[in-house]
């Protein structure tokens, strides 16, 4: 009687879901046994009651924590899984033995080959590993895909694309991780470190490779909440950034890492150290490639008014530079060629529009680029690249 009952109930919740889901009965147990296997019918429960959808992503995520269930169930006060009436139950309970299971010292950490603590600062550290096997213990209590027990465990697909990840630890519970370029920082509970509550030590920043890796620096400056560590740090790095302004591979990263992280004091002080150079300037090479940076940066911010304070030293320089507008247009194309042409209009005062359209061609736009932008008449312009032809 009361196997029968239990069948008839189990069949009952079928039909039901069946009903909302619009899925056949069949599938829809099939579905059931994919991820819940010889529990699928306290998986069915839970889908019955709401708790869990049929959202393929979800079910992924219970079928690891049923795997987890059954590998540790001896260890367990409860090792029937129908005596947890509801999967945030059943979590609970695995999360908290799980979590004996985690590392417990430097020698826990130290025993997995290619994996070394890079930073302490008091109950922090911050492991860096290109150890899978390390990552996937390692990460045991969190949410995360690389931990150990989830299925199908990611830590050697993240170490193969990585090469390494870097985890930090509070009192050795693990509580951060992150890729070497910072693409993202996920907290224990697999939440972006931006929209965490996660306490975490601010010199996380000292191991970034400010000049040799500044994409990482970005893209850590974009993951991480604003504080007033955070802004200190990036006046340091704007102090450690600046006399790489005039290598060419380091400008854009400049001009990018100012325009969306410069507060008011770093933009001031950018701009001022430009302008000195330019002042400081020894030849017209070193003049040329100092403005051209100072106008790319000005472009680069898409600002729409002019920089009077630039303006007024390419004018004093006119007299002893008189052949250099066409190189700094050159110059300032070849470092901010995306935004270039819609501020094109700049250049107007130092060249006669035909001077303007055959600089422009030279330097590699396109014919209907240019014409479009200065708004020149059809057969006008079709002249003007007969007379340049």
């Amino acid at each position: 009687m009361k196997l029968s009952l239990i069948l008839e109930t189990a069949q009952s919740q079928l039909d039901k879901v069946s009903d909302v889901e619009g899925i056949n009965v069949d599938d829809l147990k099939n579905l059931l046994k994919t991820y819940g296997g010889k529990n699928w019918k306290w998986l069915l429960n839970q889908v019955y009651n709401n708790i869990v959808s049929l959202d393929k992503e979800d079910l992924a995520e219970v079928q690891t924590l049923i795997q987890t269930f059954e590998k540790i169930k001896k260890n367990l006060e409860f090792k029937d899984i129908n005596q947890f009436k509801s999967i945030g139950i059943l979590q609970k309970t695995v999360d908290k033995f799980m979590e004996t299971q985690t590392v417990e010292s430097q020698a826990d950490i130290e025993k997995y080959p290619n994996t070394q603590t890079i930073k302490t600062v008091g109950p922090y550290s911050i492991i860096k590993t290109s150890n899978p096997e390390a990552v996937a213990e390692i990460g045991v209590g969190t949410k995360w895909c690389t931990r150990k027990g989830y299925n199908p465990c990611q830590a050697s697909r993240y170490i193969n694309k990585f090469d390494h990840i870097y985890i930090m630890l509070k009192d050795y519970k693990p509580i951060l991780q992150w890729d070497p370029k910072f693409n993202e920082i996920k907290d224990a509970q697999n939440i972006a470190a931006d929209k965490s509550k996660t306490v975490t030590d601010p010199r996380i920043y000292d191991i970034i490779d400010i000049n040799n890796d500044p994409q990482a620096l970005l893209n850590y400056l974009k993951n991480v909440p604003s504080s007033k560590n955070t802004e200190e740090f990036k006046e340091k790095v704007f102090d450690e950034m600046i006399p790489e302004t005039f290598e060419f591979s380091h400008t854009s990263t400049i001009f990018k890492f100012i325009s969306e992280n410069g507060n008011k004091k770093i933009r001031d002080k950018y701009e001022q150290y430009l302008l000195n150079k330019i002042k400081e300037s020894t030849n017209e090479e070193e003049f040329i490639e100092r403005y051209a940076v100072a106008r790319g940066y000005w472009l680069f911010l898409n600002k729409s008014q002019p920089w009077f304070a630039l303006d007024r030293l390419v004018n004093e320089a006119a007299d002893k530079y008189p052949s250099s507008h066409i190189k700094y247009l050159t110059k300032t194309a070849s470092l901010v060629r995306d935004d270039f042409l819609s501020n094109v209009y700049y250049w107007a005062d130092y060249f006669t529009l035909p001077e303007l359209v055959e600089e422009l061609l030279e330097i590699g736009y396109d014919d209907s680029d240019i014409k479009n932008v200065l708004d020149i008449p059809d057969n006008e312009y079709a002249e003007m690249l007969e007379n340049i032809f």
